[in-house]
């Protein structure tokens, strides 16, 4: 139970760090455009990586919250209960795995690490430099919402 309490309690800070690596890839999107370099490129990746990893905690703190967690999810499995149990709405949730999908090529295929690269870096550039999301939280609603522009 212990826990579970914890994942409870940390869920502003979670969404914190998310909205700081967001902050934190534009500023990298906006040096490799200056100054293209693999230093930067993978600056910018890891900061995507944990925004990722950020994004299935808070999915995973919500199933906690509202008794539906299931341990044997994957990240991409978590985001999509979580918005059935309506954390966020649909295009969110696509978007969402559309980010996991891509950090996990990255991580994971590594005969195609180039190509995963410069796929996370161009959708850094365009998509993701455009997102905003909020985190609407009060005793009565958990919600993440997203601007984007």
């Amino acid at each position: 139970m212990v826990y579970y309490r914890y994942k409870k309690e940390r869920l502003n800070d979670k969404f914190n760090s998310v909205h700081e690596f967001l902050l934190k890839i534009r500023k990298a999107v906006k040096l490799y455009s200056e100054l293209p370099n693999d230093i930067i490129a993978r600056g910018m990746t890891g900061y995507f990586s944990d925004f990722t990893e950020y994004i299935i905690d808070i999915c995973e703190t919500y199933l906690v919250i509202n008794d539906r967690f299931n341990p044997r999810l994957s990240g991409i499995e978590l985001i999509k209960a979580a918005t059935s149990y309506g954390l966020m709405d649909d295009y969110l949730c696509n978007f969402m795995i559309k980010c996991i999908t891509l950090r996990n090529r990255f991580t994971h295929d590594y005969y195609k690490r180039e190509e995963a690269e410069l796929d996370l870096i161009k959708f850094c550039n365009s998509d993701i430099l455009y997102l905003d999301i909020f985190l609407e939280c009060s005793n009565e609603v958990i919600k993440l919402n997203y601007k984007i522009g």
